[in-house]
């Protein structure tokens, strides 16, 4: 495990990267950075600018003796990056291991996901109650997860070379038993110490969306449209997927 200091943890969105992210960093005790090449306010500032935060940012990385970010991998084909190939390709670089991470239950990352854009909570407190949630709104997020995040991890057009793909359905929320499940890590979760997550699951979705059946039976009908290469959906879930692309040498299945 002491051999590997730098790891990129690349998944789709509302699939427990901020969990498993912060399992690491607490084990390793590592510095942590999350979206290293991309700012809240990128948009806002020249391309020069954006330049000199990409050069800061990986020097400053380099310079790390152990650090994990975490990434959506579809950022990385966002517009806002364009003629930043080269900071986006040493990113990837730096790392000595890149673990991916998707979520299997659509319909609860969708659904998640559009509670945080309606709520602006994507993390806790999780203070929300008695939502409602149009049709609308969920298959906006339902074309934004798919076409935008799912899409982009199974076709893997940056030829990024995973080390571990695992699914938010392998992590049993007990952070010993889940670093320990990590490839990379050989000591036995018996001989770790016991630590509290920092990171609540969200609360139960039919708990707090009134129309929570309603916005399941959308989601239902949605799912027979869906159609991704290599991707196989099943009821809003996935049931199997082509992992060919991400030359991973390890899959959970």
């Amino acid at each position: 495990m002491n051999k590997i200091k730098k790891i990129q943890l690349l998944a789709t969105p509302r699939s427990g990267s901020n969990y498993l992210h912060n399992v690491m960093i607490d084990y390793m005790r590592s510095m942590w950075i999350r979206d290293p090449l991309v700012p809240h306010m990128f948009s806002e500032i020249s391309f020069e600018k954006r330049q000199a935060h990409c050069r800061k940012t990986l020097n400053t990385m380099h310079g790390m003796n152990k650090v994990i970010w975490k990434a959506h991998p579809a950022v990385f084909m966002n517009p806002i990056m364009d003629g930043l190939d080269e900071y986006k390709d040493e990113l990837i670089g730096i790392a000595d291991y890149t673990i991916g991470l998707t979520r299997r239950k659509l319909f609860e990352s969708c659904l998640s996901g559009t509670i945080g854009r309606k709520t602006k909570r994507w993390i806790q407190p999780y203070d929300y109650t008695n939502l409602t949630i149009t049709k609308e709104e969920f298959l906006e997020y339902c074309d934004i997860m798919l076409f935008k995040h799912v899409k982009n991890f199974v076709n893997n057009p940056y030829n990024i070379k995973f080390d571990e793909v695992l699914f938010y359905e392998d992590l049993s929320c007990n952070p010993r038993l889940d670093f320990a499940s990590l490839d990379f890590v050989n000591v036995s979760s018996e001989k770790l110490v016991r630590i509290d997550s920092r990171i609540q699951k969200s609360p139960n979705k039919a708990s707090v969306v009134t129309n929570y059946d309603e916005i399941y039976e959308i989601a239902m009908e949605y799912s027979k449209t869906i159609d991704i290469a290599g991707v196989t959906i099943k009821d809003f879930e996935i049931v199997d997927m082509d992992l060919s692309k991400l030359l991973v040498h390890t899959i959970r299945s």
